[in-house]
């Protein structure tokens, strides 16, 4: 129940310390993804970029959206490998980010460039450009 509290607060606009703390999260998970040694094999080769991180107004959750920039990689296992490596990941940028508490980092793969490609593709249907010009 405490999760579901904490995913619900993540929709209200963050506060400015959410976001000074998220930006400072998302640099030092994204400098950490990149270092050597800290991702399993998987992870360094898959290439992440952090997109975006929301963190929960008592700064003891983070939500961390992550992309691949290589193709072809199968999401399931690259979300395992997340969720095996965050503990890590989570230890290393403890020396990043000087905080009271380190937030519990949950990372999700981000899917807006994808649903972006989804409705591009839509909106270049043959079908729907007809409809649209029918509309007009």
């Amino acid at each position: 129940m405490v999760m579901l509290t904490t995913l619900k607060e993540l929709e209200k606009a963050p506060s400015q310390r959410q976001k000074r703390v998220a930006e400072t999260l998302k640099q030092a998970v994204a400098s950490s993804l990149s270092a050597q040694g800290v991702a399993s094999d998987i992870l360094a080769s898959s290439m992440l970029t952090v997109t975006q991180v929301k963190v929960s107004p008592d700064l003891k959750h983070a939500l961390i959206f992550v992309v691949p920039l290589v193709k072809g990689i199968d999401f399931k296992v690259l979300q395992e490998e997340l969720k095996v490596a965050g503990p890590d990941l989570q230890q290393a940028i403890r020396s990043h980010v000087v905080l009271k508490f380190m937030p519990k980092l949950k990372f999700k793969l981000d899917e807006t460039m994808e649903t972006l490609e989804e409705v591009n593709r839509l909106f270049h249907d043959p079908r729907v450009t007809q409809d649209l010009q029918d509309a007009s």
